[in-house]
C-alpha cells in the first residue's frame, strides 16, 4: 500500500465491471451489478483501504457512483430496462451531502430510476442506524431502490432488514457454499425466504456449481448472482452477448 500514499483518488482511473443477477424461472437477466475497479490499484479492498488511510474514502464512493451514473447512460442498449445495482458505503447514505448530489445525478440519468438500487455495503455501524434509515427513506422517495448486500454476514444485519425496509436483500454467499449438501443451510434459507415475504426480493449470492443452483431453486429461490452464473466481465463484453441468454 505505501506506494500509493500520495495518490489522491482524483488521480485514479476507476471503472466498472458488471455480473449478472440471473431470474432462476426463466434464466433471464435480470440486472447486473456495478463492481468498482482501478487501473492504478488492481485490487478494490486496497484502492477502499488506502482512500480511508487518506481520508478520502467518501470521495472515492461518490466518484464510483458518478462514474456508474455515466456507464449506465453510454451503455443503455445493454443496461437498459435492467436492474442496475450500484454500491454505497453506509457512511455515504448518512452523509447529508449526498442527497444533493444524487438529485444532480437523477436529473442527467437517461434511463428508468426504479432501475436503479443503491446497494449498502461493507461493515454497518449500529450508530449510523437511524441515520441510515432516514436517509434510505429520502433515496427512496427519488425512485432509487435500496438493496442490502451480505445479509447473514456478522451479528447484527437483521435489524438493518427490519428498520431499513430494503426493496432487496442480498443473501451472503455463505449460504450458497455445499449448499446442496447443508441442511442447515437450507433451513436458513427457507426461514429467511419467510421472515422477508413479498416485501423484497431476496438474491442469494455466491452461486458457483450447478447442484448448489439446483438446491437453490428447489428451495424457492427465485433470484441469484455467482461465477457459476456470469462473472464479472467489462460492459462491452456484455454488450456483444446481450441477446444470450445465461
Amino acid at each position: 500500500m505505501n506506494q500509493y500514499r500520495n495518490e489522491s483518488i482524483n488521480d485514479l482511473d476507476i471503472y466498472h465491471v458488471i455480473q449478472p443477477i440471473i431470474e432462476l424461472d426463466t434464466n433471464q437477466v435480470f440486472g447486473y451489478e456495478m463492481l468498482l475497479r482501478s487501473r492504478e490499484i488492481s485490487n478494490p479492498e486496497l484502492m477502499f483501504k488506502h482512500a480511508k488511510q487518506i481520508n478520502e474514502l467518501y470521495e472515492l464512493d461518490m466518484q464510483s457512483i458518478h462514474t456508474a451514473f455515466d456507464t449506465i447512460n453510454n451503455s443503455l442498449d445493454v443496461l437498459d430496462n435492467l436492474h442496475l445495482f450500484i454500491n454505497i458505503l453506509p457512511s455515504t447514505i448518512s452523509n447529508p451531502a449526498s442527497l444533493s448530489k444524487l438529485d444532480q445525478l437523477k436529473s442527467n440519468l437517461k434511463s428508468n430510476t426504479a432501475t436503479v438500487v443503491f446497494e449498502i455495503t461493507e461493515e454497518r455501524k449500529e450508530a449510523e442506524l437511524q441515520m441510515c434509515v432516514s436517509m434510505v427513506t429520502d433515496i427512496k422517495n427519488k425512485g432509487f431502490l435500496i438493496a442490502l448486500d451480505d445479509i447473514g454476514k456478522g451479528e447484527s444485519t437483521l435489524p438493518y432488514v427490519i428498520e431499513l425496509e430494503p426493496n432487496i436483500v442480498k443473501l451472503d454467499q455463505y449460504f450458497s457454499k455445499d449448499l446442496a449438501i447443508s441442511p442447515k443451510k437450507q433451513q436458513a434459507i427457507k426461514l429467511m425466504l419467510r421472515l422477508i415475504d413479498d416485501e423484497a426480493i431476496l438474491i442469494l449470492e455466491g452461486i458457483e456449481n450447478e447442484a448448489d443452483l439446483q438446491a437453490a431453486k428447489r428451495l424457492g429461490v427465485r433470484f441469484a448472482q455467482g461465477y457459476h452464473l456470469g462473472k464479472p466481465q467489462d460492459v462491452n463484453y456484455y454488450l456483444a452477448n446481450s441477446k444470450q441468454v445465461i
